[in-house]
């Protein structure tokens, strides 16, 4: 059984109580600690501050910055790079 099915959001999922999981087959203490777990570090994560990456000024700066890191590949590969 989907998890996100049962209590419909994670903040629902977050939320809910050792009860309300036990009550799921396959789901006891030792699972709910550990979707309890998660769902603490995914909170922290995204209180983190990220780590800026480098500043481009040129298109010659992103292929001097991304060419090492992708010419090995042998797939094809589309990288999308944000500047916030």
């Amino acid at each position: 059984m989907d998890l996100l099915s049962t209590f419909c959001s994670f903040r629902e999922l977050e939320q809910a109580s050792l009860a309300e999981f036990s009550s799921i087959k396959g789901i006891g203490k030792a699972k709910t600690a550990q979707i309890k777990a998660s769902i603490e570090i995914g909170k922290r994560l995204y209180h983190e501050p990220s780590p800026k990456g480098p500043a481009f000024a040129s298109g010659q700066d992103v292929y001097n910055y991304f060419y090492p890191k992708m010419q090995g590949l042998r797939k094809r590969s589309f990288t999308v790079y944000c500047s916030m």
